[in-house]
């Protein structure tokens, strides 16, 4: 993870899209802050979520509460 986002932070991407492990988020983060890019995460884990870093993984609570309105129907 840590090769990829430096290899895509001085290739010029944009935004950096993953990585899906919360382990790999907390590496990546970092570089592509220090490069001014910003990184949509694929993890479900919210405490990666940080300035410039954005979770979009589908979470245990939202997936619960979905799971409970459905049942509640």
């Amino acid at each position: 993870a840590k090769a990829a986002a430096q290899s895509a932070v001085a290739d010029g991407a944009e935004i950096i899209l993953g990585p899906v492990f919360s382990d790999a988020v907390s590496v990546v983060g970092p570089i592509a802050k220090a490069g001014g890019k910003q990184v949509i995460s694929f993890t479900n884990n919210n405490a990666m979520a940080q300035p410039g870093v954005y979770v979009f993984g589908f979470t245990p609570e939202a997936q619960t509460a979905r799971v409970v309105d459905y049942a509640l129907e």
